[in-house]
């Protein structure tokens, strides 16, 4: 019995990998426009289009006869383009608008900011073998997305 907790366990946090453009989507699509139905018609890979006039594109496309299924708008550190195509292809978007700012270096987690760091002993003491010495308000690179994820209406 134990085994088999402990098998289930390893399966369910290994199969937990998260997709930050997953966990902050938008949906946009209407009654009549399914986000699965068109997960299920499109196999085919995402154009990702990069641009620096997100809103202008998107209301081009729009006007061309492209359908929304929805968006991303968050700040986080550098994330990988395969996050977006992965997510876009999972939802069937044919056509994605992809638009990343760098907005300079920014404390990670801002609650952790205004705390002064726990005191670890003497200036001079060396920590123990294989012990990192890691702040958790440390300023990082941080990025503003703006990603759109549509289909060509057929």
């Amino acid at each position: 019995m134990k085994y088999l907790i402990l098998m289930l366990s390893i399966t369910f946090v290994s199969g937990c990998k998260s997709n930050t453009f997953e966990e902050n989507f938008v949906s946009r699509s209407s009654a009549d426009v399914s986000v699965q139905s068109y997960a299920a018609l499109n196999s085919e890979k995402p154009q990702i289009i990069e641009t620096e006039e997100i809103y202008a594109d998107v209301k081009t496309l729009m006007e061309q006869d492209y359908v929304m299924l929805g968006f991303n708008g968050f700040d986080d550190t550098m994330k990988s383009m395969k996050l977006v195509e992965d997510f876009a292809q999972k939802i069937g978007a044919t056509d994605v608008l992809y638009s990343r700012t760098y907005l300079g270096k920014r404390y990670k987690n801002p609650e952790y900011a205004a705390q002064p760091e726990p005191y670890r002993g003497s200036i001079n003491a060396k920590l123990p073998a294989g012990v990192t010495n890691y702040k958790k308000y440390e300023k990082v690179n941080m990025y503003r997305y703006s990603v759109y994820y549509l289909v060509k209406n057929r």
